[in-house]
């Protein structure tokens, strides 16, 4: 059978798409139906080249392994890069670093518990691979273009997918996969946070909200050299979010000058590209980031008085402000530079990066309150060395001056930390006004 009308038919008239559509809506298959639309015909199609690799690859638990995951995995990474480079079409070290991103993922521990098909078996999927080089000649040249045809590379070296109406399947499947890692990191790696719930507990009891009633027990060795671990850990990822804050503050200083306010072509044309360098360059620093779990597993362990749900929040603040960047720098440069935009006059222009604006501050102040709760429980040496971290970076060095660390009061820090995410709150219910996606993780 053919589709009778619409979107669908048309397409059937390229002829790689007429075959594409034979192979997906054969009588023998299961149910005997034909795909209804453009994207179900991708996914049934990807989902039938999957099982012949299966069935090829019989015996060989690594390469099947290593095809779900190309195909799953990598292949919509390709397309949710060139998604957000607004293109079909990728450079070499475009593809690499992507390929790159691919492969660190697959190591961390998170990646494995959020998808338990790759459980334990990483190790299996890389026997005979030993660096990201060797993953890209593989999971790109071998597999995705010459084995399975799903990637093509042009004369002058640009890669594109082997069809672009293959883009919108893969981009939903790479933002699945997101999400489910996102909620799975959200959870701070199921650990049984004790400190967490007996605050949580003290709150609904009506109590005030404490981080410590006496004075921390002497520490052992071992303990600060844990704790000194988990601080370098915390500097990095932190590090890291500030960059990303800053980076953002120069996109919104660009997006709040006159011309780009007033609809100048030239201006937001600059602007666009201000953001696509901002993209590019958060993208860049993302294989520095991990989630911190084997620190957190080792406190834990340690019985340390450190509040580590608090501090598995901070390891993933900068992870989390990767998708809120990209969704709202992408929501901007949509509103302020595309030429269709409804927002064409000043009035409806400024609110948006007013409320982007407030939103990063509230961000930053919350951000800090907690960073503040947890080294109020470190050792002073571990204290003093996050301490002084903060005070270099943009995103905090204010915060430093107005919420001192030394005679800290329990009850004022509770204080605080309330004001700040009611302010965070408020923050989100502008952008909500001014209608940013907040699909993300994170917001």
């Amino acid at each position: 059978a053919c589709p009778q009308e619409g979107e669908l038919r048309d397409l059937l008239r390229n002829p790689m798409m007429l075959s594409l559509y034979r192979k997906t809506a054969r009588p023998d298959q299961e149910g005997g139906n034909v795909p209804g639309d453009m994207e179900e015909m991708v996914g049934r199609y990807l989902e039938s080249l999957y099982i012949r690799q299966l069935r090829a690859d019989s015996g060989d638990q690594a390469e099947q392994l290593r095809q779900g995951y190309v195909l799953r995995h990598l292949l919509p990474l390709v397309a949710w890069e060139m998604k957000r480079h607004k293109r079909t079409i990728l450079t070499f070290e475009e593809v690499h670093r992507v390929a790159g991103a691919s492969y660190r993922e697959l190591l961390q521990k998170a990646f494995s518990l959020s998808f338990p098909e790759y459980a334990g078996k990483s190790r299996l999927m890389l026997k005979d691979i030993a660096n990201e080089n060797e993953w890209f000649d593989y999971a790109v040249s071998e597999q995705l273009m010459e084995r399975l045809n799903l990637l093509e590379k042009s004369g002058n070296g640009y890669y594109r997918l082997i069809h672009d109406n293959f883009m919108d399947y893969l981009v939903k499947a790479a933002g699945e996969n997101r999400h489910r890692l996102g909620q799975y990191r959200k959870k701070v790696l199921g650990l049984r946070l004790t400190v967490g719930i007996l605050a949580a507990a003290l709150l609904a009891g009506g109590a005030a909200a404490v981080y410590r009633s006496v004075r921390p027990r002497e520490l052992t060795e071992a303990e600060k050299y844990g704790i000194r671990n988990a601080a370098q850990r915390l500097m990095i990822n932190l590090q890291l979010l500030d960059t990303q804050m800053v980076l953002q503050r120069g996109v919104l200083r660009e997006a709040g000058g006159e011309g780009v306010l007033e609809g100048n072509t030239r201006e937001t044309g600059y602007l666009r590209e201000r953001i696509g360098r901002a993209l590019d360059q958060e993208a860049r620093q993302g294989a520095v980031a991990t989630d911190g779990s084997n620190w957190l597993e080792e406190l834990e362990l340690q019985g340390t008085e450190i509040p580590l749900d608090v501090l598995g929040r901070l390891y993933l603040k900068n992870q989390e402000m990767s998708g809120i960047m990209e969704e709202a720098l992408g929501y901007l440069e949509r509103c302020l530079c595309d030429s269709d935009s409804p927002y064409r006059d000043r009035s409806k222009r400024e609110p948006l990066v007013k409320a982007y604006e407030a939103y990063l501050d509230a961000y930053a102040e919350a951000c800090y309150l907690e960073l503040l709760q947890v080294m109020d429980q470190m050792d002073p040496e571990s204290a003093k060395t996050v301490l002084d971290a903060a005070a270099g970076m943009s995103t905090f060095k204010q915060y430093v001056l107005k919420y001192p660390l030394s005679n800290t009061q329990e009850e004022e820090l509770s204080r605080q930390q309330a004001a700040a995410e009611g302010q965070l709150k408020d923050a989100r219910g502008e952008l909500r006004q001014q209608n940013f996606p907040m699909t993300a993780v994170g917001w």
